[in-house]
């Protein structure tokens, strides 16, 4: 995973952008989920997605947060502590999840794999991570205009993924039922897929 810029990573820790998560982000995803079990988050950030997923899913045993920049994971870490021991904020560059193989009922990426230049593996260790019937689940920009203006003007390092690679890159890996959806006249795109049984 690659370090944001500085200010997008200013920016991700600010309160309008929990506005932006609380109000734009998250109800992209649907809500019927299984949330139960253990999840681990990629990437993410200052834990404002994290923060709303164990205030909504008491069923949430466990929540693991992962990211590589220093200061977002003592953000996530201020903002998670209320949760105690459900959950637990660690940093890692994706390369050593801190999760045992197989034991995770979900992988979320929140708009974070434009950060990953070598997502290929990323997705991988996650598929790895789950247990047989676990689930992916995210949200990222597309390849499209939207992703390019934002970041030449954050200057942050990123690669934008086309949904139609994703989608096959998640079936190559031997995730079943893959679904990539495009949004937002295609500049944004939620996906899912499953670790077969």
């Amino acid at each position: 995973m690659s370090v944001m810029s500085s200010f997008e990573g200013i920016f991700c820790r600010s309160a309008p952008w929990g506005m932006v998560a609380d109000w734009v982000i998250l109800p992209l995803i649907d809500d019927d989920y299984d949330w139960s079990g253990t999840v681990l988050e990629l990437g993410g950030g200052a834990g404002t997605m994290a923060d709303r997923l164990l205030r909504d899913h008491a069923e949430i045993e466990k929540l693991v947060l992962v990211d590589v920049d220093p200061a977002m994971v003592r953000s996530a870490g201020a903002r998670l502590a209320r949760h105690g021991d459900r959950a637990e904020v660690v940093l890692t560059d994706g390369a050593a999840l801190p999760v045992d193989p197989g034991s995770v009922d979900v992988v979320c990426a929140w708009l974070m794999l434009h950060h990953v230049i070598e997502w290929k593996p990323l997705l991988e260790k996650a598929f790895g991570a789950l247990r047989p019937g676990g689930r992916l689940v995210g949200y990222d920009l597309s390849r499209a205009v939207l992703g390019d203006v934002l970041h030449g003007v954050t200057r942050s390092e990123y690669l934008l993924i086309d949904p139609g690679e994703l989608r096959e890159e998640l079936t190559r890996i031997g995730f079943g039922d893959v679904q990539v959806h495009s949004k937002a006249l295609g500049q944004l795109m939620t996906f899912t897929a499953v670790r077969p049984a």
